[in-house]
């Protein structure tokens, strides 16, 4: 009898194993099928299709926190009507720059985050620092013409280059003149030494 129960105990805890098993493996599942929560850049992306400005990052993340809820998708989505109603109409430049998202049709200095580009229509990209230029200039540079400002900075690149070799070329000049001397001495050494064997003395009558 001893026996049978420690049989059946057995039994019992490889059935607890594998139950404990299947359990992992079913929360293991579920973890997989549960959608990763949506952060507020992730929101931006759903909702507008665009990364988010730094301000407006920052406003939803102090409301919404690190993670959006359906809620607070729902709310977004409200709160992003007017952008996608620009959108629809054709009035998104105006309405991007009026919510101080610039744009560079006469070209300049972007300090990076988001712009207004676009060849056929208002497009939002978000890139690092950048030179604009505008579509008179960018037609002269693709034609050939309008090159001042390349030969400006290779004119400043050819001044830089010629205010380093200077020193160089005196350094270079300094040091032949120092091996020059030290190949003298070292011939002068050798004629006074019988080729540097024992120096050579001369006496000199009283």
């Amino acid at each position: 009898q001893a026996q049978l129960d420690q049989a059946r105990g057995q039994n019992t805890t490889l059935l607890s194993i594998a139950d404990a098993l299947r359990a992992f493996g079913i929360a293991m599942q579920t973890v997989k099928d549960t959608p990763a929560p949506l952060s507020v850049e992730g929101l931006f992306q759903k909702v507008l299709g665009r990364k988010g400005e730094k301000s407006g990052i920052d406003f939803w993340t102090k409301a919404y926190g690190e993670s959006v809820d359906n809620t607070e998708l729902a709310d977004f989505m409200k709160a992003a009507q007017p952008e996608l109603d620009a959108r629809k109409n054709g009035s998104l430049s105006e309405f991007l720059r009026t919510h101080g998202v610039p744009g560079y049709a006469v070209g300049g200095d972007f300090g990076g985050g988001l712009r207004v580009v676009g060849e056929h229509g208002p497009e939002l990209e978000a890139t690092g620092p950048a030179r604009i230029f505008n579509a008179d200039q960018t037609r002269s540079m693709l034609n050939g013409g309008g090159n001042a400002d390349v030969v400006a900075e290779l004119r400043e690149v050819r001044r830089e280059l010629a205010e380093l070799r200077a020193p160089m070329e005196r350094t270079a000049v300094a040091t032949g003149k120092s091996a020059g001397s030290t190949d003298q001495l070292a011939k002068q050494f050798n004629n006074v030494s019988s080729g540097g064997n024992a120096v050579r003395m001369k006496a000199v009558p009283a």
